[in-house]
C-alpha cells in the first residue's frame, strides 16, 4: 500500500514494503548518465566510428549504446557498450558503468543483437501471409451489410472467426475463393444473419474437399505415382466428413456429440459411401448441415435424387389415421423406462431412435394394440428398437 507524505509533492509516495522501495532505488541507479571519461574511452576505442553502420564523426553525431538492451538481459559492463551514430541508436537511453576500464566489445553480444534483429524480421515474415489472408477474407465480408448509406452496418463475426479463417489458409484454400464463398452465403436468404459465417465455412470446406480430390487425381495420373488405395481414400474421406460434422456440431454448442451420436453418424456415412455417393457429391455440405442441426443422419440432407426410396417414403407426412394409432405410444414407452430405471430416464437420443421406430411401425400398418404392447416391452427392457417386439408381417393382422 502507498501513503502520501504531506511534506512532499502530492504525487510522491513511500512504500510500506521495503523490498519494493529497494527495487525502485536500484532501477533508478540504472538511469544515471554515463560518465564523460567513460564516453571518451568508448569513442577512442572505436575510433570515433559507429560499430553498426561504419559512419564516423563529424559526419554524424555519435552516441554510446548498449549492444543488448538492459530490458533484454544486456549488462552495463564495458563489453556491452559501443559507439553508435544517432540514426542507429534510435533514441535508446544510456546506462551507467562503474568500471573505468574499457574492454573490447564482446563478439557474442554483437552476434546476439544481430540474431534478435533477424528473429524479429522472421516473426514479421511469418505473420505477413496470415494477416494478408485474413484481410482478404475481411474485405469480402465487409462488402456486405445491413441497410444503406450512412445507416449501413456490417454483419457481426463470431469471436473466433480469425482462428477459423486461419484453418482454411493452412488447408490451402486460395484467398481469392472468398469472393464467391461470401457472395453465396450472403445471397442465400434462407440463412439467418447469425449463421452466415458458419454457412461460409461449410462452403469453404466443400472447396477444400474438392481441392483434395483433385490433388489425389493428379497424383494418380502421374506415371510413376502409386495408385491410391481405395480403402485408404475412403478412410480419408470419412475422417474429413466426421471432422466437419463435429466442428459444425460444436460451433452451435453447447455440447459435443455423444458416442452414440458419433456411432450413428458413422453408420449413416458408411452407408452413403457404400452407395458410391462420394463420386457424385462431396458430402461436406451434408456433414456440415447435420452437425449444425445436432443430427446424426447426414443422408437426410441429400438432394432427393440421391435418396433411397425408403428414405423418400419415410419423409412423407403421416396420415391422420397413422397419427391416431401412434397417439400416446411415446409417453407409455418413456413411463415404463422410468419405472424400470428411476434414476435415469431415456435420453434425447433414445427418444429420437424410438420415434423413428414408431414411425416405421405406423407406416408398416401395425395395429395400435400391438404397437402399445411392443412399446411397453421395449420401455421395460430399456430399449428403443420397437420393431424387435412387433410381430412379423406374416403373422400381423389388421392395419391399413
Amino acid at each position: 500500500m502507498y501513503v502520501h507524505e504531506s511534506a512532499k509533492s502530492p504525487y510522491s509516495y513511500t512504500s510500506s514494503r521495503p523490498h519494493v522501495a529497494a527495487r525502485e532505488t536500484i532501477k533508478g541507479l540504472h538511469r544515471m548518465a554515463v560518465s564523460k571519461r567513460l564516453r571518451y574511452e568508448i569513442l577512442r576505442r572505436d575510433n570515433q566510428t559507429c560499430r553498426y553502420c561504419g559512419a564516423t564523426a563529424p559526419d554524424v553525431p555519435l552516441r554510446i549504446d548498449h549492444v543488448t538492451p538492459v530490458a533484454l538481459g544486456g549488462t552495463d559492463t564495458p563489453d556491452n557498450l559501443v559507439t553508435s551514430c544517432e540514426p542507429c541508436n534510435s533514441g535508446k537511453s544510456s546506462a551507467t558503468v562503474d568500471s573505468a576500464l574499457v574492454a573490447q566489445v564482446n563478439d557474442d553480444a554483437l552476434r546476439w543483437a544481430d540474431a534478435m534483429k533477424q528473429a524479429a524480421a522472421n516473426l514479421l515474415d511469418a505473420e505477413k501471409p496470415k494477416l494478408e489472408y485474413r484481410a482478404a477474407f475481411l474485405a469480402e465480408w465487409n462488402r456486405w451489410g445491413i441497410g444503406k448509406g450512412a445507416d449501413r452496418t456490417a454483419i457481426d463475426l463470431p469471436a473466433d472467426w480469425k482462428a477459423s479463417v486461419e484453418r482454411f489458409r493452412v488447408a490451402g484454400l486460395p484467398s481469392q475463393m472468398w469472393t464467391d464463398i461470401v457472395d453465396t452465403s450472403m445471397g442465400n436468404g434462407k440463412v439467418l444473419e447469425a449463421n452466415k459465417f458458419k454457412y461460409c465455412c461449410g462452403i469453404a470446406w466443400n472447396q477444400v474437399t474438392a481441392m483434395q480430390e483433385d490433388a489425389r487425381r493428379i497424383l494418380a495420373d502421374k506415371p510413376h505415382a502409386p495408385n491410391p488405395d481405395n480403402g485408404n481414400l475412403r478412410d480419408y474421406t470419412s475422417c474429413h466428413l466426421y471432422s466437419t460434422w463435429v466442428w459444425a456440431w460444436e460451433r452451435v454448442g453447447p455440447e459435443s456429440p455423444s458416442r452414440a451420436d458419433a456411432l450413428d453418424f458413422m453408420r449413416d456415412l458408411s452407408e452413403m459411401l457404400e452407395r458410391g455417393l462420394s463420386a457424385h457429391l462431396e458430402l461436406t455440405e451434408q456433414a456440415f448441415l447435420a452437425g449444425s442441426d445436432h443430427a446424426a443422419d447426414p443422408s437426410s440432407y441429400l438432394p432427393d435424387e440421391f435418396k433411397t426410396p425408403e428414405q423418400l417414403t419415410s419423409e412423407l407426412p403421416l396420415t391422420d389415421e397413422q397419427y391416431e394409432r401412434g397417439a400416446g405410444v411415446l409417453n407409455l414407452w418413456a413411463a415404463r423406462w422410468e419405472e424400470m430405471s428411476p434414476e435415469e430416464g431415456p435420453t434425447r437420443h433414445d427418444e429420437e431412435e424410438f420415434l423413428q421406430e414408431l414411425t416405421a411401425a405406423l407406416r408398416a400398418g401395425h395395429d395400435r394394440d400391438w404397437i402399445l404392447h411392443a412399446a411397453d416391452l421395449a420401455g421395460g427392457f430399456l430399449r428403443t428398437d420397437l420393431s424387435y417386439y412387433l410381430p412379423k408381417p406374416d403373422v400381423q393382422g389388421g392395419g391399413n
